[in-house]
């Protein structure tokens, strides 16, 4: 067995890790690690001149990121409006934590 992958195993994609997250009221989601093309696409979708876009990128983060259950863009944006910073910040934060993505990265300039 080869200890380096093949390009059928890179192509088709490594599993990605999933965690539950406790949000409140008894309640639970899961969340997933984001592929590089997911983050890359939240990211680009979030430049507002010159800046990052925090509130597009999270919403973003949580299109991509939730799991369980799994959220388009206008969910996505209707639950950071409606949710309580409380109940989405640890969501945020696993995803990024099963991204291995650092908050520092996404506040810069891009």
């Amino acid at each position: 067995m080869s200890k380096y992958a093949t390009l059928d195993e890179l192509t088709s994609g490594l599993e990605l890790d999933v965690e539950d997250v406790k949000i409140g009221g008894g309640k639970t989601v899961q969340v997933k690690g984001l592929t590089r093309y997911e983050y890359s696409l939240a990211l680009k979708n979030s430049v507002d001149n010159g800046s990052v876009n925090m509130v597009v990128l999270e919403t973003n983060l949580l299109r991509f990121g939730m799991s369980n259950p799994e959220l388009d863009m206008n969910q996505a944006e209707n639950f950071m409006k409606k949710a309580s910073a409380g109940a989405i910040d640890p969501i945020l934060k696993a995803i990024r934590r099963l991204s291995n993505l650092s908050d520092d990265a996404e506040k810069s300039n891009v």
